[in-house]
């Protein structure tokens, strides 16, 4: 034996495998076991004879017969691979317990990982401490991960990092990776993305696919290092190549997004598809979303219910709401997808199942069941929901009315940032004449931008209701308003201009004001444009372009522009003179009760001796003789 092992270290004799094989032999068939295990091991390396697994067992059987702690560890060994003998984990366990008894700590590790497969979690933990205690590198690293999991004792961040640390200065690649990921997580320690780019980047290099898809995150988005778009496809892909399913993800969202690489939807859907069959639901949701959008593809509804389907059934919640649609935005008749979601509690699918029972969208319409459904999604959260469910207790639609109910959940949607819902508060208020409380609501509702808020809090301030009259907040909020081209805002803050109330009196803006609503189909800001020209002020003087806007003023039944075109059409002002027609607008303005045109009228049935015509006009006869009597 001992002449065996000077030729295999080569320590007092020329190294020769060969003739260590020979000495070896003759002490192993003499019994020896040291001599029988080193002759197993020369076997299972290939050392000085051609490698055979099963003839190396074999010796390591014979020692172990005989307690040799080595030749147990390494029988242990190969029964767990399988490798010489028939894979058997009870045999594994029985000889890696015995070694381990004598102290031998990668057995010990091994009989961590065999009792970790049957879940015996605590006495795994056991095995791995004491293996650890004595430097084994895959004991320390797999005592860190019990501790960092939890299993076989309470979750121990900061421990696991300290058993990490010693496994990786080992030179353990898997220590080094989950090393980086505590780093990065702020695990066991606060968040270092310096220390995990580190030991992310040893991990890497050296193959492991969640510090390769670390580092691509940490390129990608600039921590612990400058960011490195292109840097950030390298390291995805590399992890991707390996099957690592969140790189794949993540790699076909570079390409799709032209990140680091140049757009490539071709590429994207093959990474997409990748991990898309590994089932991972955000890439099938990705490629539902690309066959349905066409970009680059071509539109392939077919292909994108296919991804949808596989996510909605894994339970994607947005791959639901999509084929619940139809994918086209439009609820199909066939509402099962929306009722999983809304069974499910999803306050977004609530409420649209809510929206289409109330406005019976191809279905007959059920109030009630909206209103229960709009319930629960409010009572979850859901501002718009509560919003729509107060519209309704308001109204009495599908529920008795209850105002107090319908102020409490327009509250909640109100306190959750809906502008809509602080309007309805307000309209509530104004109901009540309360004035005070209107204005506070419109107030909050006109800051997030809600333009009908904005004009009503600019009326409350120019007239002085529920706050103290203030024609310059007046002009403020109608100012606002009307750059959000709200028609009345622009047609009041024409007025404003006009008249000097709260602002300098300027005529050119209030003719940029009217112009803008006149345009926008505005009646009296179509009779006040009209004004401006046939007066010139702040536009030339023109009667054309006067009796123009005031015939739409007209149209649209302003008994003032249907006055003044009479007098135009009387007097062929802008016009050609046309009796019948002033007569025609004199009639319709003073049918509105403007009592100019019945005396126009009046004065016309005089002149023109038309007095047959008069029964027709009793009204403005009446007002004739009221007037003469007077």
């Amino acid at each position: 034996y001992c002449l065996g092992s000077s030729y295999e270290s080569g320590r007092g004799a020329e190294q020769d495998c060969k003739k260590a094989v020979e000495w070896y032999g003759k002490a192993a068939g003499k019994g020896y076991a040291p001599a029988q295990y080193s002759l197993g091991s020369l076997y299972e390396k290939g050392q000085g004879v051609c490698r055979n697994y099963s003839y190396a067992a074999g010796c390591y059987l014979e020692a172990a017969k005989q307690e040799n702690a080595d030749a147990e560890a390494r029988l242990g060994s190969m029964y767990s691979e399988g490798r010489g003998v028939e894979r058997n984990y009870a045999e594994a366990e029985n000889w890696s317990r015995k070694a381990a008894e004598k102290g031998n700590a990668s057995s010990q590790n091994l009989l961590g990982d065999l009792l970790n497969q049957e879940q015996k979690y605590a006495e795994a933990l056991t095995w791995y401490r004491k293996s650890a205690d004595q430097g084994c590198a895959a004991a320390e690293r797999n005592l860190a991960l019990m501790l960092e999991i939890g299993y076989g004792t309470e979750r121990n961040d900061a421990e696991a990092l300290s058993w990490y640390q010693k496994a990786a200065e080992q030179g353990d690649v898997i220590a080094e990776g989950r090393l980086g990921s505590m780093y990065f997580y702020g695990l066991g320690t606060e968040r270092k993305y310096d220390e995990a780019l580190k030991f992310c980047r040893k991990a890497a290099e050296e193959g492991d696919a969640e510090a390769q898809r670390l580092l691509g995150h940490m390129y990608e988005n600039g921590l612990g290092a400058d960011r490195d778009a292109a840097g950030a496809v390298s390291w995805y892909k590399k992890a991707a190549g390996q099957g690592d399913v969140l790189s794949q993800c993540r790699l076909g969202y570079m390409y799709e997004n032209g990140r680091g690489a140049d757009r490539n939807t071709d590429e994207a859907v093959k990474w997409y598809s990748l991990a898309a069959l590994q089932g991972d639901v955000p890439s099938q949701r990705r490629l539902g979303k690309l066959y349905e959008s066409g970009f680059s593809i071509g539109k392939n509804p077919d292909e994108a219910k296919k991804w949808y389907q596989m996510a909605a059934d894994q339970g994607d919640d947005r791959s639901m709401l999509r084929l619940a649609e139809g994918l086209g935005g439009n609820y199909s008749g066939d509402l099962t997808w929306l009722r999983k979601l809304a069974d499910k509690g999803n306050a977004d699918a609530r409420r649209k199942l809510a929206d289409i029972l109330a406005a019976g969208e191809g279905i007959p319409q059920d109030l009630p069941g909206a209103v229960s459904l709009y319930t629960a999604a409010a009572d979850s959260g859901d501002a718009e929901a509560a919003r729509k469910l107060a519209d309704l207790l308001e109204h009495g639609y599908g529920v008795p009315q209850d105002l107090t109910r319908a102020a409490e959940y327009y509250g909640r949607a109100a306190e959750k940032g809906d502008a809509s819902a602080e309007l309805s508060l307000a309209r509530m208020s104004l109901n009540g004449q309360d004035f005070e409380k209107a204005a506070e609501h419109l107030g909050k509702a006109a800051e997030k931008g809600n333009v009908e808020a904005q004009r009503e809090l600019a009326r409350l301030c120019e007239n002085g209701m529920g706050v103290g009259q203030d024609l310059s907040k007046a002009e403020e909020y109608y100012r606002k308003a009307a750059e959000q081209g709200d028609v009345l805002s622009q047609c009041s803050l024409g007025l404003l201009f006009r008249n000097g109330r709260g602002v300098r009196q300027d005529y050119g803006e209030a003719v940029n004001w009217f112009t803008k609503a006149a345009e926008k189909g505005c009646a009296l800001a179509q009779y006040c444009l009209g004004s401006l020209y046939e007066k010139g002020l702040g536009v030339g003087q023109d009667d054309k372009a006067a009796a123009q806007w005031y015939e739409k003023a007209a149209e649209h039944g302003n008994e003032k522009a249907q006055f003044r075109l009479g007098e135009m059409y009387e007097l062929g002002h802008g016009v050609q003179q046309d009796s019948g027609k002033a007569f025609s607008f004199y009639k319709k303005s003073a049918g509105s009760g403007n009592s100019a045109a019945a005396e126009r009228l009046v004065q016309m049935f005089r002149s023109e001796n038309r007095w047959p015509e008069l029964p027709e006009t009793l009204a403005y006869a009446k007002w004739d003789a009221e007037k003469s009597a007077s």
